[in-house]
């Protein structure tokens, strides 16, 4: 086998590796709206490679997870630590998020 062909069998494994190791999570959490009171869970999508959360591009830290929906009108923060967050719409809290944690999809 030439270098050549090594060094690209090297890298498709390289590739391969990487993509099954890609660690998207689902982070379920307790609904809570401020005036209709507690609601159905939500679940999100989180890729932590890719930096999105339910798709959005997403500010992932040791400590919390943030990003918006609906063309940035909705603002989410959830605590790494606590699993609370709250749900900002045009700057005004609208929900809040309790008891999230992280669960590995459904193969």
């Amino acid at each position: 086998m030439t270098r050549y062909r090594i060094l690209l069998l090297v890298s498709a494994l390289a590739f391969a590796a990487s993509a099954v190791n890609a660690e998207v999570v689902l982070l379920k959490c307790e609904y809570w709206h401020k005036r209709l009171g507690q609601l159905a869970d939500r679940t999100y999508a989180i890729d932590f490679d890719a930096k999105t959360c339910n798709g959005q591009p997403c500010r992932i830290t040791d400590t919390e997870l943030k990003w918006t929906e609906e063309g940035g009108r909705m603002e989410l923060t959830i605590s790494r630590a606590t699993g609370d967050g709250t749900q900002l719409m045009m700057s005004d809290e609208t929900a809040l998020y309790k008891n999230c944690s992280f669960t590995k999809p459904k193969a």
